[in-house]
């Protein structure tokens, strides 16, 4: 019987270890999409800096879904204020979500006492680690 419980301790530890990687690759996912959508803005932000001081009648090309559009300086600024503004909308809502994540994160990191050598416990060795674990 004893055998059998070791089984179960090592998959509960198993399962343990398999959700806590999930949820920190889920949480990496959103971190880069973050980042990615900061990107856009910066970039929208930029090109609606320098099209605002070219002339209204002035044409202008803009990929759209991998066609390239012709219009005005004058068509193109609203469709492109309105992108940047769909993109902070969404950097607001990727926020929370990272946030939410996180403390899910910690969270589960503190019911289970999990520690991340080298990010918790820098210098902590595995016996350390071990000891912390047991407590």
């Amino acid at each position: 019987m004893a055998e059998g419980s070791g089984d179960n301790t090592k998959k509960d530890t198993e399962q343990i270890v398999s959700i806590f990687s999930r949820l920190r690759q889920e949480q990496g996912s959103l971190s880069d999409k973050l980042a990615e959508l900061e990107a856009d803005l910066s970039e929208h932000t930029l090109v609606l800096q320098m099209m605002e001081k070219l002339e209204p009648e002035r044409k202008c090309f803009r990929r759209v879904g991998g066609v390239l559009v012709e219009r005005t300086v004058a068509e193109f600024i609203p469709a492109i204020s309105d992108t940047k503004t769909q993109i902070s909308n969404m950097l607001v809502t990727m926020r929370e979500q990272l946030e939410s994540k996180t403390k899910e994160l910690q969270e589960y990191k503190k019911l289970h006492k999990i520690v991340v050598r080298g990010v918790d416990a820098p210098d902590m060795t595995i016996e350390e680690m071990s000891a912390v674990g047991s407590a």
